[in-house]
This record gives structure tokens, sequence and C-alpha cells, in this order.
């Protein structure tokens, strides 16, 4: 382990126990061993040289560790699951003013449909169906960019951070994946949805003569 870390003094001890096994009398053989570094020196990064005074002893069990690692990760995950739907619920008003602006550059565009014999439910489903369209359009890139970002993220994590050498499972949140996707559709919806009633409250002349 130590040479595995390259770690130039003895900062951890791993043990395999049996069943019978004894807490004091297994800490007990590890004070002695921490009290033969007792009085050498090593170099603190920043401080200099320090002298190693007595030891202080501390078991973890393999269940602790895991319990530890496991509650660490989940709260990161858990924040990293937020944060997209907090962005998103920030950018909601940059959609909706997306969606807003590309309808009504297009007001004669609607018109001259409108004008050859569209109906105005064939126009709202246009409408609509292209916002469904840009919604699963971002959705797909953003699990696209999620999945190569925690790929690359466990990869980098198993090399150059304190969890070297750990393995690592693929897991996909496919609840939150689902409730995202579900979320972004609703708000292109919501957002083209009010322009297009508007626009379709004009007649085609009106359209087609609109500078605006």
């Amino acid at each position: 382990m130590r040479q595995n870390f390259n770690l130039a003094r003895v900062n951890y001890l791993w043990a395999d126990l049996d069943e019978n096994w004894n807490e004091k009398d297994f800490r007990q053989e590890l004070q002695k061993i921490t009290q033969r570094q007792a009085g050498q020196s090593f170099h603190v990064t920043g401080h200099g040289e320090a002298t190693i005074g007595e030891e202080t002893v501390r078991l973890t069990s393999r269940q602790e560790l895991l319990k530890s690692i496991l509650g660490r990760t989940e709260g990161i995950v858990s924040g990293m699951l937020r944060m997209p739907t907090t962005l998103l619920w920030i950018m909601s008003l940059a959609v909706a003013n997306t969606a807003l602006a590309s309808i009504r550059v297009r007001r004669r565009e609607i018109g001259v449909m409108r004008a050859v014999g569209l109906s105005n439910f064939g126009l709202l489903r246009l409408l609509l169906g292209e916002a469904i369209s840009i919604g699963l359009s971002a959705s797909l890139l953003s699990l696209a960019y999620g999945v190569f970002a925690g790929l690359c993220s466990a990869k980098m994590a198993t090399h150059i951070t304190f969890f070297g050498g750990m393995g690592w499972n693929f897991a996909m949140p496919w609840e939150a994946i689902i409730k995202g996707t579900l979320l972004t559709i609703a708000i292109c919806l919501i957002a083209a949805l009010i322009p297009a009633l508007l626009t379709l409250r004009l007649k085609p002349l009106q359209l087609i003569k609109d500078d605006r």
C-alpha cells in the first residue's frame, strides 16, 4: 500500500480481521507499532521539519468507511442533480423569450400559411410540435453531455484524487432524467403556446401586412 500510493511515511495500516478479533488487544498492538516512530523527524509542506510525538491510533472498519464514502457521494450526486433543475428554471425566461421572438419574427410566414388554407388548429399543432422538438433536442444534448462529463469525472477520480484506485459503477438516474425532460418540454410548450394563441387571434391579412 505504501509503495502503491508513494507514501513517505506510514499513515495507514490495513488488516484483514477474523471473527474472533478483540478491539482492545488490536489497538494495543497498533500502538506498539506507532511508538517505534516516536522521535523521528519528517517534512511538513509549508512548515519545514517536524518531530513525531505520541501517535494516536484510530480504528475504522470497512463498513464505516463504505458508509462514509457512500453518504458523501450521495450528497454530492444529489446536489449535482438539483443544479440542472435550478439552472433550467433560471433559463426558462430566456427560453420563453426565444419562443416568443421566434413566432413574432415569422408573423408574415404564419399569415401566408393561413391564407393558403392552413387551419388555426393545424398551425397550433405546427408551433407546438416545433416547441416539443426544441425541448427534446435540448434534453438529448444535455443527456449526452452529462454522460460524457460523468464518465470523464469518474475516470479522473480513480487516478488523481483521494479515491484513486477505487472502482466505480455506471448508473443512470432515470427518474431525475425523465423529470428534467418533461420539465424542459413543458417550459417550451408554455413559452410557445401563449404567443401562438395571440397570433391566431389575428386575421391572415393583418399578419401579412405586419411590419413588426
